[in-house]
């Protein structure tokens, strides 16, 4: 997992706005795969996977990979990076109740107040 999410914050930081981090085929019409195609194919492997139907949504995938990724990049970047516009949608994310990250929430409020 380290070495994927290094990568991934490599993309992004070198990320053209052509580029897509999910492309579609070269017949395709379009230069990425749709959303609804990206579900299809995420529950199509979450299948055979033996994942749960109920935890078989990109959501989920979302969930975990920012509730991991909080600890690491902080707060405020990980809302950025969700494109969360309040701080407090974020704050769903922390699934701590230690006090670096009560400090975490209530900085990050007061900056954005």
């Amino acid at each position: 997992m380290p070495e994927t999410a290094a990568l991934l914050l490599d993309w992004v930081k070198d990320k053209q706005p052509e580029d897509y981090l999910f492309p579609a085929g070269r017949a395709s019409a379009v230069p990425h795969i749709t959303r609804v195609r990206f579900f299809q194919l995420f529950g199509d492997y979450c299948r055979q996977a033996g994942i749960p139907a109920h935890l078989s949504h990109p959501h989920c995938l979302k969930h975990a990979l920012a509730t991991r990724v909080i600890n690491t990049i902080g707060i405020q970047h990980t809302r950025q990076y969700l494109g969360h516009v309040s701080i407090r949608s974020t704050q769903q994310y922390l699934h701590s109740n230690d006090a670096r990250a009560s400090l975490a929430v209530q900085t990050a409020l007061m900056g954005a107040a």
